[in-house]
């Protein structure tokens, strides 16, 4: 069977692939109205108290006592990303008339089923239909993934994003690799008339161009959500563009250039706002990395006991073994997530083993 198609009828294919998205929402509903205390209570309460604070600024029949508390408090948190994720609950809050965490709960739900979206579509881009079932299968379902789903912080709004991104750069890697074999195949086989050469690779080129903007843009708006992203978006480009160029092709190359400048032009603009313009982020990058920490075995081995506890060994062990499978000539996208997930983890050692 070509790798290309399903081993199921279209139309049961569409309907499985309607019934797991679908399912995972009924599954993300369930007690959604409960207080957020099954997933990182303090975290969300952090955005919750932000909320709040925004919300109570101007919100009508408020007692100025209970004003003034919301506003203090909420000047009291810590600002370390934009307000994004608040002021949409915020607004959620204006539209409903009154407080309701389940609001923005619901909003960070329909974030993460959005990812399983783009990575459905990139998965069978890269793999095939019933891998990419397989892939929003255990995005969405596994256990860990539900309950952080629903939590009321950026971390969902920026899983969405970088999954945009990494569908985004598949498809500029696959027009790149199209746009060379093209290059390359003998003019026998292609268009006799000269015009007709010229508006085929002036087509493809064009849709490179397509999506390197959008990998720019959905890589810089994920990185500027959560600062953290930086370790995906920049992982996966890296290996994705020397897998696709040479270093000296790259340097060279316009689309490259632009991915890095969306990527990284939304968050450098923040940073210059609230480091030299405004001062509040001054104090936000101490205590995140501990070098002696990357001599102890203790820490690599609890580094294990945690993904143990988030994703199962079982689990890593097929990931593991799906790496070493995966086709050489798409795997720069597989590759990079890997290498930004080692880096992420070795930078941040004291949140990874505690």
């Amino acid at each position: 069977m070509n790798k290309n198609t399903s081993i199921f009828p279209p139309k049961i294919y569409t309907l499985f692939a309607i019934l797991i998205f679908l399912g995972s929402l009924w599954i993300r509903m369930e007690d959604i109205t409960d207080l957020p205390l099954d997933f990182h209570p303090t975290r969300q309460l952090f955005s919750a108290l932000k909320a709040r604070g925004i919300y109570y600024q101007d919100a009508p029949n408020i007692p100025e006592w209970q004003r003034d508390m919301a506003i203090h408090q909420w000047k009291l948190q810590a600002t370390i990303e934009p307000e994004f994720v608040e002021r949409l609950a915020v607004f959620a809050y204006d539209k409903a008339g009154e407080e309701n965490l389940s609001l923005p709960r619901i909003f960070s739900a329909l974030f993460w089923i959005i990812g399983g979206i783009f990575l459905f579509f990139t998965a069978k881009r890269l793999v095939s239909p019933d891998g990419a079932l397989l892939t929003a299968s255990v995005y969405l379902y596994l256990p860990y993934g539900v309950f952080a789903s629903r939590s009321f912080q950026p971390d969902p709004l920026m899983m969405m994003l970088i999954a945009a991104f990494i569908w985004a750069l598949a498809g500029w890697e696959s027009q790149n690799q199209k746009a060379f074999n093209r290059a390359k195949v003998d003019t026998e086989f292609l268009p006799s008339n000269a015009s007709s050469k010229k508006h085929l690779l002036k087509k493809l080129f064009e849709t490179q161009w397509t999506w390197a903007i959008l990998a720019g843009l959905f890589g810089g708006f994920a990185i500027l959500i959560k600062m953290t992203a930086v370790f995906f978006i920049a992982g996966t480009a890296i290996v994705t563009v020397l897998k696709a160029k040479s270093l000296k092709g790259a340097l060279k190359d316009a689309q490259v250039w632009t991915i890095a400048i969306l990527a990284l032009l939304p968050t450098t603009l923040y940073f210059f706002y609230g480091i030299v313009l405004e001062g509040f982020l001054t104090q936000q990058f101490g205590g995140r990395f501990f070098p002696e920490m990357l001599i102890q075995p203790s820490f690599y081995l609890r580094w294990g006991l945690k993904l143990d506890i988030v994703v199962g060994y079982q689990l890593i062990a097929l990931s593991l073994i799906g790496t070493l499978l995966f086709p050489k000539k798409k795997n720069g996208v597989l590759h990079g997530l890997w290498l930004g997930y080692i880096f992420y983890g070795l930078y941040f050692n004291y949140h990874f083993s505690t």
